[in-house]
C-alpha cells in the first residue's frame, strides 16, 4: 500500500466509490472475520494493527493517513472509558438512592435511625 487510494480501499473508503456494506455481524472466524468478545477487543486489535502498519509502512503519506485513523480509535475508545465510567457513577448513586449504601459504614459513626431519618 503506497497510495492513499489503495489505504483508502483497504480501509473501506474507496475514495468516493461505492462502497459495499460492512460484512454481517454473524460472520464466522473461518470468513476472514475475527471474533472478539467485545468492542473494546476489537479496538484494542485495531489499534495494535496501525501501529504496525505505521511502523512497517515507508510511504510518509500513508504513515500520517494510519496515525489520523489511530488518533479515531483513541477517541473512541476515551468515549467508551467515560461511558462506563458514567454508568459505573449512575450505578452506585442508584444503589445510594435506594438505600443500597456505598459500603461498610465508617468506624464511629451511629447506624442510620429507624423510621424515617429523624424528622
Amino acid at each position: 500500500m503506497s497510495s492513499m487510494g489503495d489505504f483508502a480501499s483497504a480501509i473501506g473508503g474507496g475514495g468516493g466509490a461505492d462502497v459495499a456494506p460492512p460484512p454481517e455481524a454473524s460472520a464466522t472466524p473461518d470468513q476472514g472475520q475475527q471474533d472478539y468478545g467485545s468492542p473494546a477487543e476489537a479496538l484494542d486489535a485495531a489499534e495494535s494493527a496501525l501501529h504496525a502498519y505505521i511502523q512497517m509502512e515507508p510511504d510518509h503519506s500513508d504513515r500520517l493517513a494510519a496515525t489520523k485513523c489511530l488518533t479515531q480509535i483513541t477517541q473512541l475508545k476515551m468515549n467508551d472509558a467515560q461511558q462506563l465510567g458514567q454508568t459505573a457513577s449512575l450505578g452506585g448513586l442508584a444503589a445510594a438512592l435506594q438505600g443500597g449504601g456505598g459500603g461498610p459504614p465508617t468506624p464511629g459513626t451511629p447506624p442510620p435511625a429507624a423510621g424515617g431519618g429523624g424528622y
